[in-house]
């Protein structure tokens, strides 16, 4: 049996992670506002309905923005986001409520044709990412 530790040697050689909290709205009242503020947005067609997406479906906004015609399956009513685009590395299955497909075949003429469901003229995803950052305070 060891006599001391062999790890105390190696106290405070490890950073210890930070974590940032992310603020969130629990309040009813805030819920509303925040959803009334979206019906709002004075943006394109496919920034409004990203932003309707977004409360709704509850994934992360760069999930949002990736998110891809070939994924989704409208008559099955679900997204199926494929393990490579998870953090956790595996399939992640969206269900998409009645109020998801009402937005999503509002993109479908637009967006249709392209491979992202946000995608903008040029079949590019609608936003860069340094703008998801923008988008936040609205969703």
């Amino acid at each position: 049996m060891a006599q001391n530790d062999p790890a105390e040697v190696l106290k405070g050689a490890l950073t210890k992670h930070r974590t940032r909290p992310f603020p969130a709205i629990t309040d009813p009242e805030q819920v509303g506002a925040l959803l009334r503020a979206i019906d709002g947005l004075h943006a394109s067609l496919v920034v409004q309905c990203a932003a309707r997406l977004a409360p709704i479906l509850f994934v992360r906004p760069g999930e949002l923005r990736h998110a891809e015609w070939a994924e989704i399956d409208l008559d099955g009513a679900e997204w199926r986001i494929p393990a490579e685009k998870m953090k956790s590395r595996f399939v992640h299955i969206v269900p998409l409520p009645s109020q998801a497909i009402k937005v999503l075949h509002e993109l479908k003429p637009l967006t249709g044709r392209g491979k992202y469901v946000s995608s903008g003229k040029r079949g590019q995803i609608w936003f860069p990412p340094p703008s998801t950052q923008s988008l936040l305070p609205v969703m």
